[in-house]
C-alpha cells in the first residue's frame, strides 16, 4: 500500500485541503475543535507542506486561546482568514479572545458560538463588580479588521446579543442571526448577499427587517423558526425580500413556515427568475388554496418540499395531492432533469406515487429522496 508521502505533492495538498475543510463543518450548532490539526504534526514534511493551508482556527475556551497566543507564529497569524470563537459578552479583560483576534489582521469570516467554558466569576477578583455585558465589544473592542465580510451567530435562543456595536454593517456580505438579537442602531446592509435567520427569539426583526435590508440584493436567503418562540416570517417579509432580489436570489430556504399563506408564497415565487435551489417546509393552518408548486420557476435545479398541518388542525388531503401532481408533471419528468428532488408528504398522499417517482428518477438520472430532509439543511 502506498503511503501518503509517496503521492505527488499536488495530490497531497488536495488531500490536506479537503481534510481540513471538512473539519470546519458545524454539527448541532456546536463549535468545531482543533483536533484535526494533529494531521499537520504527523511529521516535519507534512507540517511544512500544509502550513499554507492553515487559514482557519477555532478558539472555544480560554486555555485554547492562551495556548494559541503563546505558540502561534507571526506568519500563521497573518494567514488566518476564518475564526470561530465562544463569546460570553463580558467586557473587561475577562477573556483574551479580543487579543487573539486583534493579532489576525486579515480575518474575512467570524462565527460566534455559545460560551460554555468561560472564566468563573469567582476567579476575577476585584474586577468582577465592574463587568458589563456588551456582546460585540467583548470580541472587537477596537473594531474588526477591514477585511471582515462574513459574520455568523450560532447562539442559544435565550442568549441576548446586540450586534453592529463595533462591526461596520456596510462591510458585511454574509450574515447569520440567532438568539435574542437586535442591532445597536438603525443600520443598512448595502453589500449583504447571504442572509440566514435561525432561532431568533426577539421581536426586533419583525419591526426592522425591511429597513435593514432595503438596499440589499440577496443571492441566498435561509430562514428557520428553530424555536417555539422564534421569529415567524410572514408574507410581508417574504414579499419585501423577493421583490428587491427578484433578479439575484438563487437560493431560498424556508423552514417551519406557518404564518405564510399559500397565495402569498405563490406570488413571491413567481418573480424569482434566477432561483436555482428551493427548499420549503410548509405548515398549513386553515388553508391551502393556492397550488404554489405551479409558481416555482421551471429552471430550478433542486426542489425540497415538506407539507404538514399544524396541531389541532385538519389536513388538506386533496390540495396536497394536487401539489404532488404538479410536482410530478412539471419537475420529476422534465427535460433537462433537475439535480435533486426531496419530498415529504403524508403517507396517504405518497403511497401510490413513490414507486412511480423512483422509476422517473432512475430514468432521468437525478437524485430523489422521499422522507424528512430538513435536518440536512444544516441551518
Amino acid at each position: 500500500m502506498s503511503s501518503l508521502l509517496s503521492l505527488p505533492p499536488e495530490v497531497r495538498l488536495i488531500i490536506y485541503d479537503c481534510f481540513l475543510a471538512a473539519h470546519t463543518d458545524i454539527s448541532g450548532h456546536q463549535q468545531p475543535s482543533n483536533t484535526h490539526f494533529r494531521l499537520l504534526h504527523t511529521c516535519t514534511q507534512i507540517a511544512r507542506e500544509a502550513a499554507c493551508l492553515r487559514s482557519y482556527i477555532s478558539l472555544p475556551h480560554e486555555l485554547q486561546i492562551l495556548s494559541f497566543l503563546s505558540s502561534a507564529s507571526p506568519a500563521l497569524l497573518q494567514h488566518i482568514r476564518a475564526v470561530d470563537v465562544a463569546n460570553d459578552g463580558r467586557v473587561l479583560p475577562v477573556s483574551h479572545v479580543f487579543e487573539a483576534l486583534r493579532r489576525m489582521p486579515i480575518i474575512q469570516s467570524i462565527r460566534v458560538f455559545e460560551c460554555t467554558r468561560g472564566v468563573p466569576q469567582r476567579d476575577l477578583g476585584e474586577v468582577a463588580p465592574n463587568l458589563s455585558l456588551q456582546f460585540e465589544c467583548a470580541i472587537f473592542p477596537y473594531g474588526p479588521p477591514p477585511s471582515l465580510m462574513s459574520y455568523e451567530l450560532y447562539l442559544d435562543p435565550s442568549t441576548t446579543n446586540t450586534i453592529f456595536q463595533s462591526i461596520p454593517p456596510e462591510n458585511i456580505h454574509a450574515l447569520r442571526l440567532s438568539g435574542r438579537c437586535r442591532f445597536s442602531q438603525s443600520v443598512r446592509l448595502p453589500n449583504l448577499t447571504d442572509l440566514t435567520i435561525c432561532s431568533v427569539t426577539s421581536n426586533y426583526l419583525d419591526q426592522h427587517l425591511e429597513e435593514s435590508i432595503s438596499s440589499s440584493r440577496l443571492h441566498d436567503f435561509r430562514y428557520s423558526q428553530g424555536h417555539r418562540m422564534g421569529f415567524q416570517i410572514t408574507g410581508r417579509h417574504l414579499s419585501f425580500i423577493t421583490q428587491r432580489s427578484s433578479a439575484t436570489l438563487r437560493q431560498l430556504v424556508l423552514l417551519e413556515c406557518s404564518k405564510l399563506s399559500s397565495r402569498e408564497l405563490a406570488s413571491c415565487l413567481e418573480c424569482l427568475s434566477a432561483l436555482e435551489y428551493f427548499a420549503l417546509s410548509f405548515i398549513t393552518v386553515n388553508e391551502l388554496d393556492s397550488n404554489f408548486v405551479l409558481s416555482i420557476p421551471c429552471a430550478v435545479k433542486t426542489v425540497k418540499l415538506s407539507v404538514t398541518n399544524a396541531r389541532f388542525t385538519s389536513p388538506f388531503i386533496q390540495q396536497e395531492e394536487a401539489l404532488c401532481d404538479v410536482l410530478e408533471n412539471r419537475y420529476l419528468s422534465r427535460s433537462p432533469p433537475p439535480d435533486c428532488i426531496n419530498a415529504m408528504f403524508r403517507e396517504e398522499v405518497l403511497k401510490s406515487r413513490v414507486s412511480r417517482w423512483r422509476r422517473l428518477a432512475q430514468s432521468f438520472k437525478y437524485n430523489l429522496y422521499i422522507g424528512p430532509w430538513e435536518l440536512k439543511e444544516n441551518m
